[in-house]
């Protein structure tokens, strides 16, 4: 029982490096990841313990009230990785496409343009596009297929049309 007032847990070790292998070792359940999150004085075990964290709001809430700008921008391209649904134990697509829905954030639509995984996600961003020119470039360079041919659909200027043919000619003959 003594010893134990001198065997702390690896999370509350005095140097930052252990503590951050000790955030790699932790649960994605576990409380304390949270608390490390937000409240560990070294910003880089800081930033490894968010990207532990699956919880949209919490990262949100540290992506804009961090004091450290580099924290504060991994939680913001976590949020947006977790989004997009590249990581496997991230929120389901329901809830992803309800919030993008929600958000203001402009640079959200393109990033999910180009790295969402499922197709319904990358439509539902193309659907938040108003601008013919943006949606020429989507159906001339984006890498999706579906996202290309939904592009083109949603384009009725001739000028545009004869541009996209031009350019798609020899590099996508369903686009052409």
């Amino acid at each position: 029982m003594i010893l134990s007032r001198f065997l702390k847990p690896k999370w509350q070790h005095a140097d930052p490096a252990t503590r951050q292998r000790a955030v790699l070792a932790m649960e994605q359940a576990d409380p304390t990841l949270i608390d490390l999150a937000r409240q560990d004085l070294d910003p880089a075990v800081r930033r490894a313990a968010l990207e532990r964290l699956v919880d949209l709001d919490l990262l949100q809430e540290i992506a804009s009230a961090d004091a450290d700008e580099g924290v504060r921008a991994s939680a913001r391209n976590r949020w947006r990785t977790l989004l997009a649904g590249a990581v496997g134990d991230g929120p389901p697509l329901a809830e992803r496409l309800e919030r993008l829905h929600r958000s203001p954030e402009p640079d959200l639509v393109d990033f999910l343009l180009q790295h969402a995984v499922e197709p319904a996600l990358r439509l539902a961003a193309l659907e938040r596009i108003d601008s013919a020119a943006t949606l020429a470039e989507i159906a001339i360079r984006n890498p999706h297929q579906e996202l290309r041919l939904a592009a083109l659909e949603r384009i009725d200027d001739p000028e545009l049309l004869d541009r996209i043919a031009r350019q798609t000619r020899n590099r996508d003959k369903r686009l052409y």
